[in-house]
């Protein structure tokens, strides 16, 4: 019996051993049978890694493909030697703000990985924050890669989209993106500063309203949109809670800021390895550790993304680059010979400078080819034809057919794509815009979102005056310190018009200074431009609560314009008037009303005698005057002069709407508004219910062509005329009235509840009192 058993076993082990490639065989195919079965799918590791390489493809077009590591842009350059560029890349690190307050810094990838690309993220919308060449729109685009490379097909939680916000088409393009049935997807947008409508004061409002509603699309799980730190005005401009209601701890959807940090040690020599192969790159490795050293205290030098990407140029120069204004300067006479060369032209000195003088017509006529109504990003490329001409126009003779699509397709300054050449990164562009702000400082429409070419433009001033010429060798005219002057002070006033009073006042400073010393030497041509450049920084001190500085800077900018109207009445008693009119408004607010009358009253005067030569140009602002001195009357229970005041700009501004109605109509109504309250107050109901009437009237035609502006005028007079009717005793008129008030406040509030809001809650007192008092009557009677 056991030598039975020992041979039946001995027989089974020598079939197991005979066919254990079909056992195996079929295990495994019995697995995967189960697993089908119970629906669960199995990746292999080479079908994995070709879905990631064809889905980060797919991805990663236009302005991002680039960064895509699959491909080598570089690949026919004499770079070639150069690693891959979609290869390097160190993981940045971001200091974490959320609306309850700082948190620690993170690894950028980690943080999104672990925190937001999950099925409970911490929260939805994030703003990536940085400066100029710290490296926003590859983080961006690393991130894509990264979660792609961090999930398989079958474990991917979320699909993932990159878009630049550059285009004006851009909501158009993000309600165009396809998300599975029941699925969420990731949305990446980058460059919010570079959007023409955003940087458009008008429309800014407008374009951030669209995006909120982007936050509020129920496809989008995650919202992570970049851009410059500078952009905004000031920290509390920057967005931190939206419109979007969400219920929970947080009633309003929240916005968390997410700014790069500024490169450490360690990641700059992260970068210096995968640049330099240790073994075939010493010399240039020895040189480039040289550098940054160098430059270890100027860490905007050594130390950002974008300036790391041409180390390999930094380690030859033999000169000092001790500012970001040096860097470029450098980079950009590196760049231009190797444009030159492709020509097969002589890279003459002369050349070098048509060809730099060229770049600078180029950002220039990008520059003045925006529109902030464009339908797509269009304006920020040249046509072939457009480059040519501009080629030309500096007569640079270039042989047949040298602007073809080899020209600009390697490392260059500018580059070619398929909507046509624009510079290869926005730095290069505000770069050479800077040296355009110095020579055409008349032409400066766009400065929204063009922070880095202010800052660059301070330092080509620093320069000057430390007697650097070398920033301008390439200029076909000497530059003098009269350029900087009308330079900054243009800035500053394009800056003041885009309420970026912080970035207007020390330029506006600088023009002052610069015009007080030249008008030493030279007043008759430069005393009448200190007395603008005074008026205008005491308006930026008055916009910044700095009155007794804006004080003094109206007087003396008034004293010297007297001084010149003695001998140009003509050319500066409107100066004068206009002055007056700014110190007044200041007294006024300060409590010196007593200065401000007469100070009003001397404005008056002038422009009274000024409308008698030129009605056209002067009877507006006799008519602002008057108004303004009629508040000020107002305000100082001087009810009859008040009245008076009121009542011929009204006239003045109905004459003038009769011609021109856009303009005026508004006024008109304002003017009203005040005769109104004024009467409402001195208990003359009868004549302040007339002027509401008309007032209200003209507000409603007005808002069927523009309710976002004058909606908010319909319902504070409807708001008025209620407590009209309330003092009148008209229940009935005063509940319809502010019935209505409190419909269109509350419309407003939905689309924008912290401007509307407390509007809301006074609306809906006003109303709860005067149904007490329908209550309180009925009871009595």
């Amino acid at each position: 019996m056991t030598l039975s058993l020992l041979l039946t076993t001995l027989n089974i082990t020598q079939w197991l051993g005979d066919n254990v490639f079909s056992i195996i065989l079929a295990l495994l195919t019995l697995l995967v049978a189960i697993l089908t079965f119970l629906g669960i799918k199995i990746d292999l590791p080479h079908q994995t890694r070709k879905w990631r390489q064809k889905t980060i493809d797919e991805k990663l077009l236009d302005d991002f493909k680039d960064y895509n590591p699959n491909t080598n842009p570089q690949k026919d350059t004499p770079y070639k030697e150069n690693p891959i560029e979609g290869h390097i890349y160190v993981q940045p690190y971001i200091e974490v703000h959320s609306p309850q307050g700082r948190k620690p810094d993170s690894c950028l990838r980690d943080f999104f990985l672990k925190n937001v690309f999950v099925p409970q993220p911490v929260n939805k919308v994030f703003f990536l924050l940085g400066n100029a060449g710290s490296g926003k729109t590859a983080a961006l685009a690393h991130l894509l890669i990264d979660y792609i490379n961090h999930h398989s097909q079958r474990t991917l939680p979320y699909d993932i989209f990159i878009l630049s916000l550059r285009p004006n088409n851009i909501f158009e393009k993000i309600r165009n993106i396809k998300v599975e049935d029941n699925k969420h997807a990731i949305l990446l947008l980058d460059a919010l500063d570079e959007n023409l409508s955003v940087q458009d004061p008008k429309q800014q409002k407008q374009f951030l309203k669209e995006l909120e509603a982007v936050y509020q699309d129920p496809r989008f799980a995650a919202i992570v949109v970049s851009c410059r730190n500078q952009f905004f005005k000031d920290a509390s401009q920057e967005p931190s809670q939206t419109d979007i209601p969400t219920g929970g701890a947080n009633p309003y959807l929240q916005i968390w800021r997410l700014e790069l940090k500024q490169f450490t040690e360690a990641q700059v020599w992260d970068y210096i390895d995968q640049r330099f192969d240790i073994s075939n790159h010493s010399e240039l490795r020895s040189k480039a550790i040289e550098y940054i050293n160098k430059h270890r205290n100027n860490k905007e030098i050594a130390f950002r993304p974008l300036i790391l990407t041409y180390i390999r140029d930094l380690v030859e120069a033999h000169e000092p680059l001790e500012t970001t204004l040096d860097f470029y300067y450098y980079i950009v006479q590196k760049e231009i010979p190797r444009n030159i060369a492709i020509t097969k032209l002589p890279c003459t000195e002369e050349l070098l400078r048509q060809w730099w003088n060229m770049m600078v017509q180029v950002a220039s006529f990008l520059c003045n080819k925006r529109k902030p109504n464009a339908k797509d990003d269009n304006d920020d490329y040249l046509t072939y034809n457009e480059l040519l001409s501009i080629i030309f126009d500096h007569n640079i003779a270039l042989p047949d057919n040298a602007i073809n699509e080899d020209l600009f397709q390697q490392r260059s300054l500018l580059t070619l794509d398929n909507k046509g050449y624009h510079f290869s990164h926005r730095s290069f562009f505000e770069y050479f815009l800077a040296y355009h702000f110095l020579q055409h400082p008349k032409e400066i429409k766009y400065i929204g979102g063009l922070d880095f070419a202010l800052e660059i433009f301070d330092q080509l001033y620093d320069a000057f005056t430390k007697g650097n010429k070398k920033p301008f060798s390439m200029l076909d005219t000497e530059v003098n310190e009269k350029d900087f002057a009308f330079a900054f002070r243009n800035l500053s006033n394009r800056l003041y018009d885009l309420n970026h009073f912080s970035k207007a006042l020390p330029r506006s400073q600088k023009a002052v200074g610069i015009f007080s010393r030249l008008s030493q030497t030279d007043p008759d041509i430069f005393l009448q431009h200190k007395a603008t450049a005074l008026n205008n920084l005491a308006n930026l001190h008055n916009r910044t609560n700095n009155p007794a500085a804006a004080e003094e800077e109206y007087t003396e900018a008034l004293s010297i314009r007297r001084s010149l109207v003695k001998a140009n009445p003509d050319d500066f008693l409107p100066d004068v008037a206009m002055t007056l009119n700014n110190l007044a408004a200041l007294h006024y607010v300060t409590n010196k009303h007593a200065a401000a009358e007469e100070e009003y009253t001397e404005a008056l005067s002038v422009y009274r005698s000024l409308a008698k030569a030129n009605p056209d140009a002067f009877l507006p602002y006799v008519a602002t005057t008057l108004n303004n001195l009629a508040a000020l009357h107002y305000a100082t229970n001087n009810h009859p002069a008040a009245e008076e005041e009121f009542t011929e700009a009204l006239n003045i501004r109905r004459s003038l709407a009769k011609a021109n109605p856009d303009a005026f109509l508004p006024r008109v109504a304002d003017t009203l508004n005040n005769l109104a309250i004024l009467h409402m107050n001195t208990d003359n109901l009868a004549a302040a219910e007339k002027e509401y009437t008309e007032a209200l009237s003209t507000y409603r035609s007005l808002a069927e062509a523009n309710p976002d502006a004058f909606l908010p005028y319909v319902a504070t007079t409807l708001f008025n005329i209620a407590l009209l009717h309330l003092d009148k005793g008209e229940l009935d008129e005063a509940e319809r009235a502010a019935q209505e008030s409190l419909d269109k406040y509350r419309t407003m509030a939905e689309k924008s509840h912290a401007a509307f809001d407390k509007d809301v809650q006074d609306a809906e007192k006003l109303l709860a009192v005067i149904q007490k008092r329908r209550t309180e009557k009925d009871e009595t009677e």
